[in-house]
């Protein structure tokens, strides 16, 4: 659909347009999407960019790479990056609540106490 007025479009119409634009985009900044898959999962710097904006800049990236801090691979000169990859690193980065570390905290010294309680004392 070109030059079409999106006010004449029912909400329907206009998810639709939106959903195809967005498939094609992806398509064609991807890596090894097949015609007419709706999520690819391997994309260049600019698929990521795009993908995972808060990652942040090309800059942040490529620096990011450099310090092998971030889950890539290279074919010739170009970055690759698979998304699940990229997902799995961003979520194995998650910060502990305070009840968390507290549990945490609680269940180590409990087991220091358990171990010196089996401890016989010195005579």
């Amino acid at each position: 659909m070109e030059n079409v007025a999106l006010s004449f479009l029912t909400d329907q119409q206009a998810r639709q347009l939106f959903r195809q634009e967005l498939e094609k985009f992806i398509t064609d900044h991807s890596i090894g999407a097949k015609p007419g898959e709706s999520h690819a999962k391997v994309v260049d710097l600019d698929g990521l960019i795009q993908a995972r904006p808060f990652i942040g800049s090309r800059s942040t990236i490529y620096k990011k790479v450099s310090r092998g801090e971030i889950p890539h691979s290279k074919s010739g000169k170009r970055l690759i990056f698979d998304l699940n990859t990229i997902d799995d690193w961003l979520l194995s980065n998650k910060v502990k609540t305070p009840a968390e570390i507290e549990v945490e905290t609680k269940r180590y010294l409990d087991g220091r106490n358990k171990k010196r309680s089996r401890i016989a004392p010195l005579q």
